[in-house]
């Protein structure tokens, strides 16, 4: 298991991660969205209520995605779909390995 202080940092990559990586596709998209004619006439919620709401949001992603990914584990889902997830590992130095 893993201890608190791996715990934290990933939660703390996560966040960070997921914020460079998907705010500005929210902002492409909505320019996108403009262009195709897409009209919005409401005004924004506050910031805290965003920020609730992306919290909220990112943890049912992930908790879809785990109980999605632990699926895929399955005897009978495993070697058909997702066994090529599992061949090949980084190693901390930087390489990669496959796995026999």
């Amino acid at each position: 298991m893993p201890d608190n202080a791996l715990i934290k940092k990933c939660l703390e990559e996560v966040c960070v991660r997921s914020a460079l990586g998907r705010l500005p596709f929210l902002f492409i998209l909505f320019d996108a969205f403009k262009y195709m004619g897409m009209e919005v006439f409401a005004p924004l919620p506050p910031w805290p209520t965003v920020l609730k709401h992306w919290v909220l949001a990112l943890a049912i992603n992930d908790t879809l995605f785990y109980w999605t990914h632990r699926l895929m584990h399955h005897r009978l889902l495993y070697k058909h779909f997702h066994k090529k997830h599992h061949e090949f590992r980084v190693t901390k130095e930087g390489g990669i390995e496959g796995i026999v």
